[in-house]
């Protein structure tokens, strides 16, 4: 709820789902939290069963279903392990790095670039973490990607871009690209008990082509920010304001949650439609 920036006051009902509801104290606790008692009258499998079958009527993409809208989200944070420099200066490893937050909406695709430690280190680790721990001792390790280095003048040019991608059916698919030779290093982890093929998986990772495309790439935010800046050129009264407009964007584009990119565009454009109509 605090994720959702939702208060208690908010919720219209409380459903209880799931045999775990069943123990006494399960309604206990939740009448003591919410300051009202949940609904009764719905059986907690049933409720299972339901969710579970338009889950599945969406999935096939059911005619009966077409009206219906319903987005799955990430369950935990992925990210990897960084090393920190201290008070004095030495570098300490274990700490967590977020690449998708907990609760994104699925499928997303998420980049970071990250640099090697010392000019003599000749390979990065890209370890992969799940959790929610700023130390990665308490999160739980998928995988690993071992980046080897090519030969370099100074740290700042061993850079690794990694990409962590995310889909509906939990498959995780992590790329670590080694930006001075271009050199590409994969890992696919699958969810659970899930199997997939090879052919299934390279044709699961070309339906997420599209969303490995950073924001800033993309052809309608290229064409706000031109708009925006073709704007600034001809108007000094609205200089101030297209320039905070500017900063904003740009802040939303680098946090890569599409669904933010996508609010904020439209704003802008409605904003923009004014502004022009001024002239």
């Amino acid at each position: 709820m605090r994720d959702a920036k939702l208060k208690p006051d908010d919720l219209d009902e409380i459903i209880l789902v799931g045999g775990a509801v069943r123990m006494p104290m399960i309604s206990r606790m939740v009448t003591r939290m919410f300051g009202r008692l949940p609904l009764r009258h719905l059986h907690p499998d049933h409720a299972i069963a339901l969710g579970t079958a338009i889950a599945g009527g969406l999935k096939a993409r059911d005619e009966s279903l077409e009206e219906v809208v319903m987005t799955d989200v990430c369950p935990y944070t992925l990210g990897t392990q960084v090393s920190r420099k201290n008070a004095e200066g030495e570098h300490v490893a274990g700490f967590f790095h977020p690449i998708i937050p907990r609760n994104s909406v699925v499928p997303v695709s998420r980049e970071d670039h990250f640099y090697a430690m010392s000019e003599t280190q000749d390979a990065v680790s890209i370890d992969v973490f799940q959790g929610e721990s700023p130390m990665v001792a308490n999160n739980i390790k998928l995988g690993e990607v071992r980046v080897p280095l090519s030969p370099r003048k100074s740290d700042g040019d061993a850079c690794v871009k990694v990409r962590f991608t995310y889909d509906v059916d939990g498959l995780l698919h992590v790329e670590a690209i080694e930006e001075s030779s271009g050199k590409r290093h994969e890992l696919v982890l699958l969810q659970g008990q899930m199997q997939m093929d090879d052919a299934q998986i390279a044709e699961r990772i070309a339906a997420l082509a599209s969303l490995k495309i950073h924001p800033r790439e993309e052809q309608q935010n290229l064409a706000l920010v031109a708009r925006m800046e073709r704007l600034y050129e001809e108007r000094l009264d609205l200089r101030s304001r297209l320039q905070d407009c500017l900063a904003g964007f740009r802040n939303s584009i680098d946090s890569q949650d599409r669904q933010r990119v996508e609010e904020h565009r439209s704003r802008l454009e409605r904003i923009l439609g004014e502004l022009e109509l001024q002239r």
